[in-house]
C-alpha cells in the first residue's frame, strides 16, 4: 500500500517544476510525466497591468485502495517577449481535503449569467470567472466546488454539500 505522506510529498513536486519545458515533447517523453496526474483543464483568462495570462487546473489522483483527488490551481502568465507560457504560480486547492476521498467527477470554467454576451472576452479582473468542480464520496455524498480566482494569486472557495 502506498503512503499518503509519500504520495502528497511526491506530489507536491508538481508545484514548483513544469511537467514539460517548451522545448520537450510530451509524446516522445511521456514517462516523465507523473502518473498519478488524472486530469489537466486550462480556461479563462487573467489580466494584472500590463501582464496576462489563463489557468489551470491538475487533478492529481492520490491513495491506493481509496482513492481521492488533489486539486491544484495554476495561474499561467503569456510572456509575449519570450514567446512562452510560464507558470506564475501554483497553489493547493486544500478545503477540499484528501481525507474525505473527494473524486471530482467534473471541470468547468464558468463566467455568471450578468456578464456581456457569449464571445465577449470575459477576464477575472472583475472577479467574473469561476470554476465548477462537481465532486462525489463515498463518506460524504455529493458537492460542488466553486472556487473564483483573483490575479493576486489567491481565491475564494466554496462548498455546498448535497
Amino acid at each position: 500500500m502506498r503512503s499518503p505522506l509519500l504520495i502528497s510529498l511526491l506530489s507536491l513536486g508538481l508545484l514548483s517544476v513544469p511537467l514539460f519545458s517548451q522545448d520537450t515533447d510530451p509524446a516522445a517523453d511521456g514517462a516523465k510525466l507523473p502518473t498519478n496526474v488524472e486530469t489537466v483543464v486550462t480556461g479563462g483568462h487573467w489580466e494584472r497591468g500590463d501582464q496576462d495570462g489563463t489557468y489551470r487546473v491538475i487533478m492529481l489522483l492520490e491513495g491506493w485502495e481509496h482513492l481521492a483527488n488533489r486539486v491544484l490551481l495554476q495561474w499561467i502568465r503569456y510572456d509575449q517577449d519570450k514567446q512562452e507560457m510560464l507558470v506564475e504560480k501554483t497553489v493547493a486547492i486544500e478545503e477540499i481535503p484528501v481525507g474525505a476521498a473527494w473524486r471530482i467527477t467534473s471541470v468547468n470554467f464558468v463566467t455568471p449569467k450578468d456578464l456581456p454576451a457569449k464571445g465577449s472576452k470575459a477576464t477575472e479582473k472583475q472577479g467574473q470567472l469561476q470554476l465548477v468542480l462537481q465532486a462525489h464520496s463515498e463518506r460524504a455524498g455529493k458537492a460542488t466546488f466553486t472556487i473564483t480566482p483573483t490575479t493576486d494569486h489567491r481565491y475564494a472557495f466554496l462548498e455546498s454539500l448535497k
